[in-house]
C-alpha cells in the first residue's frame, strides 16, 4: 500500500477524457496538500484542456472539511478545472456528493457530481452545449 498521498492521470482510452485518480492515503498537513495538488497541475501542463474532459475520481478519498484544507483546495480546484471542456467529479457516497455540489455552487464552472461512472463518462464523452 502506499504510504503518501498521491494523485495519477490516466487517459480513457477512445476518448478525449483524462482521469484523475486520487489514493486514499489522507493528507497530514496543508503543505502536503498543496504539494499533490501542484504535481497534478504539473501533470496537466502541457494538455490543451479545451478539447479535453476531466474526470476527478475521488471515490477512495476521505473529505476534509478543515478551513484550511477548503481554502487550499480551493484555490487549486479552480486552477486545475478551468479551461476543460467538462469536468465531472465521480464520489462513493451521497454525502460526498453533497460537498462537491457546494463548491460547485461556488466555483460556477461546468461540472457535475456523479455517483455513478458510467453516466460521468457518458456525461463528459457528449459534445455540444453543456445542458
Amino acid at each position: 500500500m502506499e504510504q503518501e498521498p498521491g494523485v495519477y492521470v490516466v487517459p480513457e482510452p477512445g476518448t478525449r477524457v483524462l482521469r484523475v485518480i486520487r489514493n486514499p492515503v489522507p493528507y497530514g498537513s496543508v503543505s502536503e496538500l498543496v504539494r499533490v495538488l501542484d504535481e497534478i497541475d504539473h501533470q496537466l501542463a502541457s494538455v490543451d484542456r479545451s478539447s479535453h474532459a476531466l474526470l476527478l475520481d475521488m471515490r477512495n478519498v476521505q473529505g476534509r472539511s478543515e478551513p484550511e484544507f477548503e481554502a487550499a483546495f480551493r484555490h487549486w480546484r479552480l486552477r486545475l478545472i478551468r479551461g476543460f471542456a467538462r469536468v465531472a467529479v465521480l464520489l462513493r457516497t451521497e454525502v460526498g456528493a453533497a460537498q462537491a455540489q457546494r463548491y460547485i455552487q461556488q466555483d460556477q464552472l461546468p461540472t457535475r457530481v456523479f455517483l455513478d461512472e458510467a453516466d460521468a463518462l457518458s456525461w463528459l464523452e457528449t459534445r455540444g452545449p453543456d445542458e
